[in-house]
């Protein structure tokens, strides 16, 4: 399973870590392409050089918003050297506080993924 054969669209996301240029994702509800049944992964994306997050508040529950906030972005991890990189990008609503919607743009070396189990 590589990181391009992830949907991220219906997911929760419920967890970002960064630990210098390691960024580690994990989220439920992420399908697989070709497959039916969604998938709680962990992935960890390794020589990150460059990590943007947009955060969009919900106003209201996420089932039935209101509206939304304005948008704001979050540099996770400052630019750098680009080197052998990879633009990899993902999506969903994030569990933990703000309860918000968040696209997720980096550039890494890689990621590996490991299916979590309940």
């Amino acid at each position: 399973m590589t990181p391009d054969r992830l949907h991220w669209t219906e997911s929760d996301i419920e967890r970002i870590d960064v630990n210098e240029r390691t960024l580690t994702v994990v989220a439920s509800k992420v399908f697989v392409l070709g497959e039916h049944c969604p998938r709680r992964l962990k992935v960890t994306f390794h020589g990150v050089c460059r990590a943007e997050l947009e955060v969009t508040e919900y106003i209201g529950p996420p089932q039935a918003p209101l509206g939304f906030e304005e948008p704001r972005r979050v540099h996770l991890v400052p630019r750098s050297d680009a080197g052998t990189a990879k633009t990899f990008a993902l999506e969903g609503i994030s569990t933990f506080d703000p309860i918000a919607w968040i696209d997720l743009e980096l550039d890494a070396e890689g990621a590996v993924i490991e299916e979590v189990r309940e």
